[in-house]
């Protein structure tokens, strides 16, 4: 008689912990959902989708800048009568393609801060400004570069080029000094042709 007692008791100790261990679990559902919802209501929230927009404006502007500066470049080229090349559109494609690296680096440099700033706000009540100041620095250096080159002058490139080529003609005639002469003649004759 007492072991059946004790072979019926034995099932329902199993069965009532199961049961506590599915309420823990329903208990520990329903903590997370109303953490869930508590984080989903909370204006924070509302501001890193705020920053993520400003992010945004951010690398429009880069865009716009680079393609002004594009504009620019074609028009100081049209400007001196020189040829557009495909090297030139090259060049925008790969500055785009580095600024936009250099962007999205400082972009996930801002979302580490921004969460950490987040999470501190949660669970310690810390009330720091969550902004996006790295992609804010990067968007001015990209800026400051291309508002440079926009309002550069146009005879700024081609003094730069001569500067060159007068250093490389300095080079050859130091390095070959029986070039010298044919150097000299070729020029001179240059000259003489441009005067006439």
């Amino acid at each position: 008689m007492i072991l059946q007692v004790l072979v019926n008791v034995i099932p329902t100790t199993k069965a009532l912990a199961k049961l506590n261990y599915n309420r823990y679990n329903t208990m520990k559902k329903v903590v997370l959902l109303q953490k869930i919802r508590k984080v989903m209501s909370e204006p924070r929230l509302t501001t890193i989708f705020i920053l993520a927009s400003v992010v945004l404006l951010f690398y429009i502007v880069t865009l716009g800048l680079i393609f002004s500066d594009l504009w620019a470049g074609v028009r100081k080229a049209k400007q001196r009568g020189e040829m557009r090349t495909s090297e030139a559109y090259k060049r925008t494609v790969e500055k785009i393609s580095k600024y936009f690296n250099m962007l999205f680096a400082l972009t996930l440099v801002d979302c580490v801060q921004v969460a950490v700033l987040f999470f501190l706000y949660l669970e310690y009540g810390y009330d720091i400004p969550m902004l996006p100041v790295f992609s804010f620095i990067g968007t001015c250096y990209v800026g400051f570069v291309e508002v440079t080159s926009i309002i550069e002058p146009s005879n700024v490139k081609e003094q730069k080029q001569q500067e060159d080529f007068i250093r490389i003609l300095k080079k050859l005639v130091t390095e070959n000094k029986d070039m010298k002469d044919r150097i000299l003649e070729v020029l001179t004759d240059k000259v003489k042709n441009a005067d006439a």
